[in-house]
């Protein structure tokens, strides 16, 4: 199989909630040709309703939002093996129903019951096949073998599996890709190669309240680095946009969150941090567009013609 994208593709992971949502109906038609999303079905969707209309209200909302014609990347991991299992056959209907370009994720150590519910699902003709790896996984003795093993465990060649390196949570020190990338058997083959990454942090507890700062975007920053010296492939950069790299299960669930504002600029997010929206006398959620008023004011807006959510700010 001919690859289907090179080192210019963006990969970035998004846990399928309302605002994603939204954010990929008002992308540009040619601009979402530039990117290939790895959808991340969350844990509390599941919490009400039956999982099979959950399912198919998901399916619903992706081709409503992604539309049918752009490949994405479905993870169901965040489920919890067994009842991903159970919810692959389901979705995978219903993703058919809207011959919707969905390519399955797996990777290394899940159990049997997972990979044998993405195998049956791989049955339709074309269907794609993702490995999502994690970098600790990566440098484990014995990797490559690991690797070769699921490979014929799906009866696949590398030149037929899309490969995600996945570094997740990233801090100082900063890992060196080439490090990891070089260990990658048959680097050269695979139907495409992405390095992933996450430099927000968990939280924004460590920012002064009433406050205004620069946080360096290093999951990009060390992929530009990597990309400008390669020596072989480049893989394509992928990150959790402005999310923290390891998945919470009551993420943005708290009652009294702080009113902040994250803004991606070149090298660095522009935070500007407030105080719980419902403090006692506190400004509550009129701290929202007074933030973009003051984002207005600062030389990283790009301005309402940039993008949906210059205009909205």
């Amino acid at each position: 199989m001919k690859r289907n994208f090179d080192h210019r593709q963006y990969v970035p992971v998004l846990r399928w909630k309302s605002s994603e949502r939204e954010a990929l109906c008002k992308l540009d038609t040619n601009l979402k040709k530039r990117i290939t999303p790895i959808i991340e079905l969350v844990p509390q969707d599941f919490e009400k309703g039956s999982t099979d209309s959950i399912l198919k209200k998901h399916a619903k909302q992706i081709a409503n939002s992604w539309g049918w014609k752009d490949l994405f990347f479905i993870d169901f991991h965040l489920l919890g093996e067994n009842k991903a299992a159970h919810c692959i056959p389901t979705f995978i209907n219903q993703a058919d129903a809207y011959n919707l370009r969905a390519a399955l994720v797996t990777g290394l150590n899940l159990s049997e019951v997972y990979h044998s519910a993405v195998k049956a699902a791989l049955g339709k003709i074309g269907r794609e096949l993702c490995f999502r790896i994690s970098a600790y996984e990566l440098r484990q003795a014995g990797f490559q073998k690991t690797l070769k093993e699921l490979l014929v465990l799906y009866e696949k060649k590398s030149a037929d599996v899309h490969l995600v390196v996945d570094f997740q949570s990233i801090k100082e020190p900063l890992p060196d890709i080439a490090a990891f990338t070089n260990t990658i058997p048959d680097l050269d083959e695979w139907r495409s190669l992405t390095v992933i990454a996450g430099a927000f942090p968990k939280d924004l507890s460590d920012i002064k309240k009433n406050s205004q700062c620069k946080l360096p975007r290093n999951d990009w920053l060390i992929w530009k680095d990597y990309a400008t010296t390669a020596k072989s492939r480049i893989p394509s950069f992928g990150d959790y946009t402005i999310q923290h790299g390891v998945f919470e299960e009551h993420e943005g669930q708290h009652f009294n969150f702080s009113a902040s504002l994250r803004y991606t600029a070149n090298e660095y997010w522009v935070i500007m941090r407030g105080e719980g929206v419902r403090n006692e006398d506190g400004a509550g959620f009129d701290q929202f567009p007074a933030q973009a008023q003051l984002l207005l004011e600062r030389n990283e807006f790009s301005g309402p013609q940039f993008c949906d959510g210059d205009l909205y700010i």
